[in-house]
């Protein structure tokens, strides 16, 4: 005959019952009494403490505003129900969702209200790796069919952003990660950071929330989404078709810098660019400082060349007109228009010679018939003619010598107003006034590229968290990691964290002010 202990809760110990004459004693107990009698049972036993239960998930049910989840876990013949309360399921890495395959931890207990068997879960993972594969191959085929993964659907990343708003866990070490390596590449930007649960079972609301914070800023240029390495698992919030959706839906470009680098998670899909590390999301918003200022460097050095070049081109065509043989010996260029004219002259001389002795051959003929005919008439108007004649060659004389001496003189003055000398001193003038022009321009240039980056540098600094805390502020947390702005965000008994510049204090609420701008001073 089998005996048993038992204790009700809130009683005293109860005897041993011989279930052979269990039905002989005259006591009757209550349906209270019974269920606690079984609840105690089970709850002393060894096996059922700890336990590990595979099922799928039915009749999920999530209590938004307690935190509480409700469910039960089913296989093939047989159903049992599930509870996990918020300060249980505060560390799932998931959500729970109707049909998942899962492996539940925790300890069986009695709902005593409705006399039913149930495992208070403190632990739940997903049954195997294939089912969360299976899940995530089966959500990508319907984001590819929509269209999110092309290439088009892309933003352009900003060469030089101004204003980067960065989603990552606070403290991580990929946020810590992120922020140096800016503030090394290149400390001009503004950086906006907004502390996201990457993990858990709150992780798809935080990263979303944040996804619209960080778009409803104005002018901001990037946004970085990033989270340091892990297993499937962990990372299997970025792999929620709202996170994913979110992502898409970004009007301001997005790099993913999320696990290792042969983590690829759909948000990495719909990305505008995907890092394979936060640290390289880091790098690939911003470009770095020391390569700006050695292309700076490179294009004064290709500006100085390039004029030393120019200059030294025309001092090779002055040097090369030096030598030329017209300005070394301006003579030359007038003595062929020299021997020309007096060709000409020549050519006129013997011209007017011939024709002289035709006039006077012509006259003695004139002259030997006159004096066998002697009409006198006719000599003296021949003579009148022959006189016309040569005061005609004279005129024609006079002004073709008078040409000549003018061509000579414009051809003078030329060559004396085109001098080498004159050419070189107005060569010389041009290629100074163009140098210091040109140095002038560069070094302007330099200085105002180098006060742009010490005045970022500058900004960058004082806007630095850490500057803020430097300057006597401080940060209020709650027991959750958030950030309190308001008294009325606690209660009288809450736990606070309140973060300084190197170190933390922890407290508790004993009195709150909700007003202390003197329209109404009143105390909770």
């Amino acid at each position: 005959m089998m005996i048993f202990r038992y204790s009700v809760l809130g009683g005293a110990p109860i005897q041993s019952i011989n279930l052979d004459n269990f039905m002989q004693t005259e006591r009757i107990f209550s349906v209270n009494e019974i269920t606690r009698m079984i609840k105690s049972v089970i709850e002393d036993s060894d096996q059922l403490r700890d336990v590990g239960v595979r099922g799928e998930i039915t009749n999920f049910y999530f209590q938004q505003s307690a935190g509480h989840m409700y469910f039960d876990l089913k296989s093939k013949d047989a159903k049992i129900k599930c509870v996990s309360f918020r300060g249980m399921n505060r560390n799932f890495n998931f959500m729970p969702a109707n049909g998942m395959k899962v492996i539940v931890r925790g300890y069986v207990t009695i709902y005593e209200v409705r006399g039913e068997y149930q495992i208070m879960v403190k632990e739940i993972r997903h049954d195997g790796v294939g089912n969360l594969h299976e899940e995530y191959e089966k959500l990508k085929a319907k984001l590819k069919a929509e269209g999110l993964f092309e290439d088009e659907n892309k933003l352009p990343i900003p060469l030089y952003p101004k204003r980067i708003g960065v989603a990552s866990g606070a403290e991580s070490a990929a946020l810590h990660d992120i922020i140096k390596i800016i503030n090394r590449r290149y400390p001009a930007v503004e950086l906006f950071v907004i502390p996201t649960i990457v993990q858990g079972l709150y992780a798809k609301a935080s990263i979303i929330s944040s996804m619209e914070m960080l778009n409803s800023l104005d002018n901001l240029d990037v946004i970085i989404l990033a989270r340091g390495g892990g297993s499937l698992e962990d990372l299997w919030a970025f792999n929620l078709e709202p996170v994913v959706r979110s992502v898409f839906n970004s009007r301001v470009p997005v790099i993913t810098g999320i696990g290792h680098q042969t983590d690829f998670t759909l948000c990495d899909f719909v990305s505008d660019m995907r890092a394979p590390t936060p640290s390289t999301a880091a790098e690939m918003a911003v470009p770095d400082r020391s390569q700006l200022l050695g292309r700076l460097k490179e294009l004064e050095r290709a500006a100085v060349s390039n004029m030393k070049n120019r200059v030294e081109k025309g001092k090779f065509r002055l040097d090369s007109q030096k030598s030329h043989i017209l300005l070394r010996d301006p003579g030359r260029l007038l003595s062929g228009r020299i021997q020309h004219h007096d060709e000409l002259n020549s050519r006129l001389n013997r011209t007017g010679d011939i024709m002289l002795r035709g006039y006077a051959a012509r006259l003695k003929a004139y002259d030997r018939s006159v004096a066998f005919q002697r009409p006198f008439d006719r000599i003296k108007r021949l003579k009148g003619n022959l006189a016309q004649l040569f005061f005609e060659l004279d005129i024609y004389f006079g002004n073709r010598f008078a040409a000549s001496r003018d061509m000579c003189d414009l051809y003078t003055k030329a060559v004396y107003r085109n001098s080498p000398t004159e050419i070189l001193t107005r060569l010389a003038e041009r290629v100074e006034r163009t140098d210091h022009r040109l140095q002038k321009n560069i070094n302007l240039n330099i200085n105002n590229r180098k006060k742009a980056v010490q005045n970022g540098s500058v900004l960058l600094n004082s806007l630095s968290p850490e500057r803020v805390l430097d300057r006597g502020y401080a940060l209020v947390l709650d027991s959750d990691g958030h950030v309190i702005n308001e008294a009325e965000n606690t209660n009288i008994g809450d736990i606070i964290e309140v973060r300084l510049r190197s170190s933390k204090l922890l407290g508790e609420v004993k009195d709150k002010e909700l007003d202390i701008h003197g329209r109404r001073n009143t105390k909770t």
